[in-house]
């Protein structure tokens, strides 16, 4: 019977399985980090395309058009910000990676 079966079960092999359950957990968030940062440096990447489609007259074919009140440096600033972001952001994906391969890509020796 299964209440009896479950009774008899070896320490050794309750922690085995809460063990597995626990890393799998742990695994899934590390994935879940890469993901999200790789999700958030496209998003850094096309607001910096998006902010560097330039033209001063063409209305139909682009984003962002040069006006007589256009700001050079909070322009050039915004840009230098979203490279810094990118780059930061990058950094963050290659440590997120480097932890999923140390604590979840090696074999349990």
């Amino acid at each position: 019977m299964k209440f009896q079966t479950q009774l008899a079960r070896a320490n050794k092999t309750i922690r085995e399985e809460r063990a597995l359950r626990i890393a799998e957990a742990a695994s899934d968030a590390q994935t879940k980090l890469i993901m999200d940062l790789k999700s958030q440096k496209r998003n850094l990447q096309n607001k910096l395309d998006s902010m560097t489609d330039l033209s001063t007259d063409n209305t139909s074919t682009t984003t962002n058009i040069i006006s007589a009140d256009w700001n050079p440096d909070s322009f050039m600033k915004e840009i230098q910000s979203l490279k810094v972001e990118i780059v930061l952001v990058e950094q963050q994906i290659k440590v997120a990676e480097t932890t999923q391969k140390e604590w979840f890509d090696e074999p349990v020796s």
